[in-house]
């Protein structure tokens, strides 16, 4: 468990690198491997999605999707889409999400097929129940550099 807490900890400090870059024009780095993708967690992911993911993935941050969410999920706006506003704090909570997800899917279109990104790629999305509500991150894979790559994250406010 401490190893666990351990790898969190690492994790989440790569992360604040990279949200500190999003923030100002440092040279710090534009993308971080959080961790790779352990063999369990490889053979859960692919039988709970369908895709063949392998030991050679790797979990990484990049400013892109740390943009991306905060642009459409970190203003007041989100409450009249019934969700919370995203916060850095939410999004250093991404190693946790990954380690102990509640649920892992491939999330759907409006047509009920597998959604991709613009450019083709397959999504995984994860979910996390925290005190204050449920968390959806999504990772887009990047067959190519063998990346799961953040694409986007929400929360909704816990219910009842």
């Amino acid at each position: 468990m401490e190893n666990q807490e351990q790898k969190i900890l690492e994790a989440k400090q790569k992360i604040k690198n990279v949200l500190t870059a999003d923030k100002n024009t440092s040279k710090r780095p534009a993308k971080e491997v959080i961790f790779p993708v352990l063999e369990n967690d490889a053979k859960e992911l692919s039988v709970a999605t369908g895709l063949k993911i392998t030991t050679e993935y790797k979990h990484v941050v990049d400013k892109s999707g740390i943009n991306h969410a905060f642009n459409h999920h970190g203003s007041d706006k989100e409450t009249l889409r019934g969700q919370m506003r995203l916060t850095d704090d939410d999004i250093l909570k991404i190693p946790e999400i990954i380690i102990g997800y509640d649920g892992v899917r491939r999330p759907l279109n409006q047509k009920g097929d597998p959604a991709k990104t613009y450019n083709g790629n397959d999504l995984i999305q994860y979910e996390k129940t925290f005190h204050d509500g449920t968390t959806y991150y999504v990772e887009e894979v990047r067959t190519g550099r063998k990346e799961l790559a953040f694409s986007s994250m929400w929360k909704r406010k816990r219910k009842g």
